[in-house]
Formats: structure tokens, C-alpha cells, sequence
């Protein structure tokens, strides 16, 4: 019973393979499908990055037919576009034209026998109709530099009466061709240097001389002896044009057009000839976008400046000079691309360098003078401005700035400063303290599509304050201690600490030494003590002589525990002169006494104990 099962289980996966196998090959129409114009270049939802069956090796006849003329021993066939994967034109019959190896049309007064440059096929730009182009559109990357190429042949003889003896084509790039857009679209495009390779085949000007460089020609083929032995077209005949291109800003896709300009056999714009064969186009190199901030020179190098460079070219530095670094913001810088021989310049990429903002932070004082000199209150020195570097770069500008709250109390070139708050006055005005760096929002964007960032200035505003300080000095003035902390006041604040100068003879205590306060310490003179009261228009420093004493009990004493760091207060600290260590004996002799007096009573309740059980026992 089992074998059976066995032998049905595997014919059903014998099924399901073949099944697979005829779902995943594609008849040759189903390879490559139509987009919504009708055009058969898509193989999937984006453009092509390069050029698609530039041979025109593969086509598909579902309409037309081969057919040779008179003595063909070719063929031609005008296809529909979607017989030729890739291939699209603007002919409104909507055929492309292809020829085969080996064709000789008797049509011409010659003896011709038409090959490709390649393969077996080539195309004829105008099928039917003068004046339309034969065209690919591709997904291109903005501001990079391709390299475009064909073959091209002419279709008459050198016996052809026609007096302008050779086919020729231009090349269009342009933007997405749409319906009803210019034919042809955009500028023709010059080929590469006519010095370059010894290549001259373009179209002179006007009879002058000068080379129209986007006059792409074909000269004509000589006619051979007769109909028997005609002249065979070798890929040797086939002339080479090439160029490079920068795709402009914001063109995502670009149409890659073919024109028949002229053609010997049919005149100006004619319908017959100019062949083309081994289309082609390829990325050269590609921009790449690098960041600074506000301020910086950018110092990169070619490499830099370029996400790929194909194999024989390379990128050299741009040049910077002029380039606007104060400002934030999206700029264009044009990368040189050589030939890797170091001097052949073919063209530039336009890359990108994105300016960062930064956030400066600015101490003025209340008129809005820029401060210098600045510490802070834990001795410091601040910058001023100081400039943070602390923004997101343009692709994820989300980055929040934000200003540490300002120290209260600074010196500036040695004066004190309190802080009052930011500074909008006199054609300053101030950000907040906290914010982002878009100039409106996240929707503002630049014309790359970058949101519109902006420098973020806070501007710190401080007033200058006037010092009071409060100090014990020897008889030469020399600082010995602080009877209280510094105190800030405002230009024109009135102070007085009256309260804190002993009088002459009092005992003070600095630091755990004894002094008799004297006097003010040169009272009046340009060096010596301030008042103890007045008005506050400069720092002020009110300065008490003491001279050292004994260090005998007295009733009337001072004392201060400050030092030349600072004290807490304007008061002077008062109190007796019990020291700490006779304090810490009394408290051990008291100790000891409490722990004698309680082992005698536990002895005394001993004995007590032991006596009145031995007379319970006597009893």
C-alpha cells in the first residue's frame, strides 16, 4: 500500500516543477512589457540606468516583415516599438526600422552591401516620417557626468547626385520627452574634442573652416563595380561619435534622442538614412554631498567629492575659492573629471557641500558692548562668542540646540558682571535659549529638497556690578581673613557694614588665633580701607587692622572662622574661647564618672542578692 503513495507523491512534484518552469520563462513578447505610453524599455518599475538593447539585437515581430528589395541580398522590416525591447519614437506611424547583415537596396544608384558594426542589426533613425527622433529614457542621477556613444553609417553613395555627400545626426539630452514637447527636445550635444584621438568627424560651419562640433557625420559609402561584386560594408566603415554629458539639477530621468539632421540620399531632414548601431551610455562619475559648518573651509578632495568615478578617469579637487561658507545653506561645487592621464578635462560633477548652522553665544554688557576677559565664577575663562558645533546634518535636521543655564556672576577684564537676561536692543536681537535651527519648520525646504536651516545667535546680557569686600589685615595691610563674604551691588546701591568694625581694643578670633582690632586701615588714603557706609559707584573694600595677642580669656571678644577663601555673611561671627579639646575632656572624665558610679551599684546589688539567699538557706 505504501508504494503506491510513494509513486503518486512524486509525480505530483514532477507536476509542480514543470508547472514552475512554464511560469518562470516568459514567451519573448511577455520579457519585457509595456509602460503606460505605450514604450517597451521596462523591465521593472524604475527607468533603465543604461542604454537597452543598443545592438538592436533583440526584437520581437509581432508586426511587419522582412522583406528584401529589388537585388537585396538583405533584409529590412519596419517594426512597431513594441517589436524592439528598449527602443521608443516620436514618428507618429510608431515604426522603428531595422536592417539586416547583407542588405543591398537597389533603391540607391550603387552597388552597396549594407553590414552592422556589430552582431546582425542596426536601426535607420526615421523610419517613415522626417523629423522625428529615435529615443531611450533613463534613470539618471542629477549632477553626474555619462558618457554617450553610437555608430553611425551613411545610407548613400559616393555617385549620389545629391551634392552634400554624407548622412548627418545629432544627439539630444533632455529632460523626460513627453507627449507634445519640442521635437527635437533640448540642445544637441557636442561631441568629445576633434583633437582627441584624431577624430574630425563633424560638420564644418557654414563653409568657414570652423567645426560645429554638433554635427555628428557619416560620410557616404563609395558604390562598388557592380551589381555582383558590390562594395561590402565592414565594421571599419563605421564612424564613432561620442560625448560627455552633466545631468542638470533635479533630472531624475533623461531622454537619450537620436535625430536625422541631413542624409545624403534623401536632403535635409530626410527619412532615409543615418544609420546607427552599438548604442551606448555609461556613468563617468557621480557627485557625493559632503558637510561643514558655518565658518569652516571646505578642503576636500576629488575622491571626496565623488561617490564613483569609472576605471581610466579620475577626480581632481574643486576649486573653493569664493565658495560661501558664512551662510547655511545647500551649494553646488563643480568637481574637474580628467582622463587618468591627469590633463584631458572631459567635463565636471556637480556635487553638493550642505552648510551646517551653528550656535554662537555672545556676553554684552547692558549697552550691548561685547565683554572680554570673561571667568566665571569657578575661575574658567569663557570664550566670547563661543560657537557650538552642535547641529544635524540637512538629511535629519532634528537636532535641538540649547543653551546651559548662564553663569549668575562673571568678571570681565576683572570688573564683576550679573547676568539680566538676553539682549534684544539696539539692532541686537537674541534667539532663545533653547530652540532647533530651522528657519520656520521642517516643511521650509531649499531648492534640493533640504529643509531652510538658519544660525542660532543668543546674546547674554550682564550688568556690571561693584564688589563690596569686608577684610581683617595686619598693619601693612596684608590680608590675614574675610569677616564676610563678597557682596554684589548695583551702580549706585547704597551699603553699610558698621556693624561688622569692632571697636578699638576688641578681641577677635580669625582662623583660631586672637587679635585686637586697631583702626581702619588707612583710612581715606588712595590704598587703604573704604568707608564702612556709603554709596556704591566702585568696588569697595573695608579693611580692619589686627595685631596678634595672647591667648587669654577675655570677656569681650570677637571671632572669625573665615579665611582668605570667603565667609558666608557681612556680620561678624561672635562667641566665648572654650576651645573644642577641653570640651572633648570634660565629656570623657563625665563618662568615665557615670561608668563608675553604675559598676558600684551593680556590685552593691550583687552583694545584696547573695547575702539574703544565704539567710533564706539558714533559715
Amino acid at each position: 500500500m505504501k508504494k503506491p503513495k510513494r509513486i503518486l507523491a512524486i509525480a505530483f512534484a514532477v507536476v509542480l516543477i514543470v508547472t514552475a518552469a512554464g511560469v518562470m520563462t516568459p514567451s519573448p513578447v511577455q520579457a519585457y512589457q509595456l509602460n503606460a505610453v505605450g514604450t517597451a524599455w521596462q523591465t521593472g518599475d524604475a527607468f533603465p540606468t543604461t542604454i537597452q538593447n543598443g545592438g538592436f539585437e533583440t526584437y520581437y515581430q509581432i508586426s511587419g516583415s522582412w522583406s528584401g528589395t529589388g537585388s537585396s541580398q538583405g533584409a529590412t522590416t519596419a517594426l512597431t516599438v513594441e517589436d524592439i525591447p528598449g527602443w521608443n519614437t516620436t514618428d507618429p506611424v510608431g515604426d522603428i526600422e531595422l536592417w539586416a547583415n547583407s542588405f543591398a537596396p537597389a533603391a540607391l544608384p550603387g552597388y552597396v552591401q549594407f553590414n552592422s558594426h556589430s552582431g546582425n542589426y542596426y536601426a535607420e533613425i526615421n523610419a517613415a516620417t522626417p523629423g522625428e527622433v529615435l529615443y531611450q529614457d533613463l534613470s539618471t542621477t542629477p549632477g553626474g557626468l555619462y558618457q554617450w556613444s553610437f555608430y553611425h553609417l551613411g545610407r548613400g553613395t559616393n555617385t549620389n547626385p545629391n551634392s552634400h555627400n554624407i548622412d548627418v545626426a545629432q544627439i539630444y539630452l533632455a529632460s523626460q520627452y513627453e507627449s507634445g514637447d519640442s521635437i527635437p527636445k533640448g540642445d544637441p550635444q557636442p561631441a568629445f574634442n576633434t583633437d582627441y584621438n584624431g577624430y574630425t568627424n563633424v560638420e564644418t560651419v557654414g563653409g568657414t573652416g570652423d567645426t560645429d562640433l554638433t554635427m555628428l557625420q557619416a560620410p557616404s559609402i563609395d558604390r562598388g563595380a557592380n551589381a555582383a561584386n558590390p562594395t561590402v560594408v565592414t565594421p571599419n566603415d563605421w564612424t564613432y561619435h561620442m560625448g560627455y554629458y552633466s545631468v542638470p539639477e533635479g533630472q531624475t530621468v533623461t531622454s537619450y534622442m537620436l535625430y536625422s539632421y541631413n542624409t545624403a540620399s534623401a536632403g535635409m531632414r530626410g527619412a532615409s538614412g543615418n544609420l546607427v548601431d552599438d548604442i551606448a551610455w555609461e556613468p563617468i562619475a557621480l557627485p557625493a554631498t559632503q558637510y561643514i559648518y558655518v565658518g569652516d573651509t571646505p578642503t576636500y578632495s576629488g575622491a571626496d567629492m565623488t561617490s564613483f568615478v569609472a576605471s581610466g578617469y579620475e577626480a581632481e579637487a574643486p576649486d573653493f575659492s569664493g565658495f560661501p561658507k558664512a551662510t547655511p545653506g545647500t551649494y553646488t561645487v563643480n568637481v574637474p573629471i580628467d582622463l587618468d592621464d591627469g590633463t584631458t578635462f572631459v567635463g565636471d560633477v556637480e556635487s553638493t557641500i550642505i552648510v551646517l548652522p551653528v550656535l554662537t553665544v555672545t556676553y554684552v554688557d547692558e549697552n550691548g558692548a561685547q565683554l572680554t576677559n570673561i571667568v566665571d565664577s569657578s575661575n574658567n575663562a569663557i570664550a566670547n562668542p563661543t560657537t557650538t558645533k552642535n547641529s544635524a546634518p540637512a538629511s535629519n535636521p532634528s537636532e535641538a540646540y540649547n543653551v546651559t543655564t548662564p553663569s549668575a556672576v562673571i568678571t570681565a577684564s576683572g570688573v564683576y558682571y550679573h547676568y539680566v537676561g538676553l539682549y534684544n536692543s539696539g539692532g541686537l536681537s537674541s534667539d532663545t535659549l533653547s530652540g532647533n535651527y530651522y528657519a520656520t519648520d521642517d516643511t521650509n525646504l531649499d531648492s534640493y529638497g533640504n529643509p531652510v536651516l538658519v544660525n542660532r545667535n543668543v546674546i547674554l546680557e550682564y550688568e556690571k556690578q561693584y564688589a563690596l569686600n569686608v577684610e581683617y589685615v595686619d598693619p601693612s595691610g596684608n590680608l590675614i581673613g574675610l569677616a564676610a563674604s563678597m557682596a554684589l551691588f548695583s551702580d549706585g546701591d547704597s551699603y553699610d557694614v558698621t556693624t561688622a568694625v569692632p571697636l578699638p581694643g576688641d578681641i577677635v578670633t580669625v582662623n583660631g588665633k586672637k587679635y585686637t582690632y586697631q583702626e581702619l586701615y588707612q583710612e581715606g588714603s588712595p590704598s587703604g580701607s573704604d568707608d564702612p557706609s556709603g554709596t556704591m559707584d566702585s568696588n569697595k573694600t573695608v579693611m580692619m587692622v589686627l595685631i596678634p595677642v595672647a591667648n587669654t580669656p577675655t570677656a569681650k571678644t570677637s571671632s572669625s572662622s573665615s579665611s582668605s577663601g570667603g565667609g558666608s555673611s557681612l556680620s561678624p561671627q561672635t562667641g566665648d574661647t572654650f576651645s573644642l579639646g577641653m570640651w572633648v575632656i570634660a565629656l570623657i572624665v563625665s563618662s568615665a564618672i557615670v561608668i563608675l558610679l553604675a559598676v558600684l551599684w551593680l556590685m552593691r546589688r550583687y552583694r545584696y542578692k547573695a547575702k539574703h539567699a544565704a539567710a533564706k538557706r539558714s533559715a
